[in-house]
């Protein structure tokens, strides 16, 4: 079964989120939500990525719609904390159900290298959900936060680009344990230094990402891969077709 997850990437544009200590949320969500993408898209993910450009402002609405639109099993918004506190938090539907069950897979993973703070639900004065992105979206939802821009601790760790990297991959891992798919850890690239290319494509290890009406089905490093994929895709009738260098 192909798997379609839409990512959130909490705030941008105008909206820079909280900030402190030479910490924006909005570049810091994209620092960490980017690499859980290309990892997704490495497990055989397919992704829909609700608000990429941190330059943007998209409101909850316009990206509630779009999760909806796209018929994404699953919705998960990335953030960064602020006002007193240390560690990851991760909020899910008060309804529960796969929304819960998707938070604790996560929870599990992320747990395992940051200070983990709480995992809860919030009302709203309505009685339904508070946070907007978990009431208004048909799939399960669930809203990460890494840590708290504010708190020394936090600080430290989400300066440190190794730590966010763990952070993708743990995100990956418990989105991977929900769905029931084997997480795969991408290898690293040979450096062959006797290796004396010829004849190569100028596209060669450059990595694109593949778009179809708007999601992302494929980031690919090789030109036959690229070509593959939109042979596939014009032969089911798909016309709005973008190949985007990442």
């Amino acid at each position: 079964m192909a798997y379609l997850v839409a990512l959130d990437y909490g705030h941008g544009g105008s909206d820079s989120g909280a900030s402190a200590n030479g910490l924006v949320e909005k570049v810091l969500n994209r620092k960490i939500g980017y690499q859980v993408r290309d990892l997704l898209i490495y497990n055989g993910i397919q992704v829909v990525e609700l608000a990429d450009d941190e330059n943007t402002y998209v409101s909850l609405q316009e990206r509630s719609n779009k999760a909806n639109k796209s018929g994404a099993h699953i919705v998960v918004s990335m953030h960064n904390n602020a006002g007193g506190g240390e560690g990851a938090e991760i909020i899910y539907s008060i309804v529960g159900g796969k929304g819960k069950e998707l938070a604790e897979k996560l929870q599990t993973e992320i747990s395992k290298h940051q200070v983990f703070r709480k995992i809860y639900t919030r009302v709203g004065a309505n009685g339904r959900d508070y946070y907007h992105m978990i009431r208004e979206t048909k799939a399960p939802a669930v809203i990460i936060e890494y840590g708290f821009v504010d708190n020394v601790n936090d600080v430290q760790r989400l300066k440190n680009p190794a730590f966010l990297e763990t952070m993708a991959k743990d995100t990956v891992r418990g989105i991977c344990n929900y769905f029931g798919v084997v997480y795969k850890e991408p290898q690293p690239k040979q450096n062959d230094e006797d290796e004396k290319p010829t004849d190569s494509d100028p596209l060669d290890g450059i990595v694109h990402r593949d778009i179809v009406d708007g999601t992302q089905v494929g980031a690919f490093d090789n030109p036959e891969s690229i070509a593959d994929l939109v042979v596939k895709y014009v032969s089911q009738g798909k016309k709005n077709i973008v190949i985007q260098r990442v």
